[in-house]
């Protein structure tokens, strides 16, 4: 992964539950269906 090989920690939000990020990521999350996120 390009820019990333220095990195510590590598969290990763996907809908695609084949999507090669998920190899490389030490927090994953699987998204089913549409979130929303609250207005800050």
């Amino acid at each position: 992964m390009a820019g990333c090989g220095n990195s510590k920690n590598i969290v990763s939000i996907d809908k695609n539950a084949e999507a090669n990020i998920f190899n490389d990521a030490l927090l994953a999350l699987l998204v089913i269906g549409k979130i929303s996120y609250p207005a800050f």
